[in-house]
């Protein structure tokens, strides 16, 4: 049938909506509906081996058989990569849904063979931390490294930064007929990839992005 990213919101947000989505009931579980779970840290490629074979035996009554990813961003590269051709032609009636918090937690490849969805609700933090941004594409120094001291949470991990500067890009990209916001904003989404792709320090890369040389 179909494969599904939700990204957005936080990750009881983007469960309910798999839920919602699945028709969830917990005594479908095992029959039906399939979660997958990191184990440990970390979705490997031997769980992404089980959940194939669950979605190859055939359903009862022959309804949809639902795989869910509660967490994809924990899939490794390789399990990712393991994935690819069940996500582009999954089995008859079977549907799978991964939630993450940010698509570019996500092997560009995976999200290519999915169908997006955004989940729109934020969280109250980021919301305020965008409000509060200072002076919009033209931020003073100062005040830029104030606001990050003032806002750890959007440095505390990968999905929170990302998460921020996604939020951003969606509230400004109205205005990306400003050519000082378009040259901004081509510098966030270079500053997601350097995010995703290495181990940078989250607070310097973030701070990099928006002082002014």
């Amino acid at each position: 049938m179909h494969s599904i990213i939700i990204t957005g919101g936080n990750k009881n947000t983007r469960f309910n909506k798999a839920k919602i989505l699945s028709k969830y009931k917990k005594n479908d579980l095992n029959r039906n509906i399939l979660l997958i779970y990191p184990e440990k840290e970390f979705i490997g490629i031997k769980q992404i081996r089980e959940a194939e074979k669950f979605l190859h035996v055939k359903s009862i009554k022959k309804i949809n058989k639902y795989l869910i990813l509660p967490q994809a961003e924990k899939l490794t590269t390789q399990a990712q990569n393991a994935f690819l051709k069940t996500l582009e032609e999954p089995p008859a009636n079977s549907v799978i849904i991964l939630c993450a918090p940010n698509k570019n937690l996500l092997l560009p490849t995976i999200v290519s063979r999915c169908i997006l969805l955004k989940d729109k609700q934020k969280t109250q933090q980021n919301n305020e931390a965008i409000l509060n941004f200072p002076n919009f594409p033209n931020f003073p120094n100062d005040q830029v490294l104030t606001y990050f001291a003032n806002n750890k949470n959007l440095w505390e991990s990968k999905e929170n930064a990302l998460n921020f500067l996604e939020n951003l890009e969606d509230n400004f990209k109205t205005k990306i007929s400003d050519r000082s916001v378009s040259l901004f904003l081509k510098k966030v989404i270079k500053t997601k990839k350097i995010i995703r792709e290495s181990n940078s320090n989250l607070r310097l890369t973030l701070e990099t992005t928006f002082l002014r040389s």
